[in-house]
């Protein structure tokens, strides 16, 4: 599949699964498809599909915000001044980056500096990627 980020885009995957993607949404439908099936699509889809600061964004808005509002705050607001994300919170974040980046984070490198905001951790992956 072929799409830029803001194009609707709709693939049918197995077991009955269907996925649609509307700019940084993406919706899995499925009677068949288990929980892990529909992640396994959704990181494809995503990883394909998205910028890292858009993957990031995502999966803030969905899992700390429960909205899928784009402008709910900006690439360089400070998850932990806005009450966007606590303390456990970053580390449900960390574990996400570390899975979807494919990098491993080391204690000494879960500091604020990397990951208070999209922008910090867009460079801090960037950066871990680049090494």
């Amino acid at each position: 599949m072929d799409c830029a980020l803001r194009d609707y885009c709709h693939v049918q995957a197995g077991a009955g699964a269907e996925v649609r993607a509307v700019g940084l949404t993406v919706k899995i439908r499925s009677a068949n498809a288990n929980n892990s099936a529909k992640r396994l699509l959704s990181k494809n889809l995503l990883g394909d599909m998205m910028s890292t600061e858009a993957r990031i964004r995502s999966y803030i808005l969905e899992n700390f915000l429960f909205t899928d509002v784009a402008d709910a705050f900006a690439d360089n607001d400070s998850f932990l001044e806005r009450g966007i994300i606590d303390s456990t919170g970053v580390l449900e974040l960390i574990f996400f980056v570390e899975e979807q980046f494919n990098i491993k984070v080391a204690d000494k490198e879960m500091v604020p500096e990397n990951f208070d905001s999209v922008d910090n951790i867009a460079r801090f992956v960037q950066r871990k990627q680049a090494a």
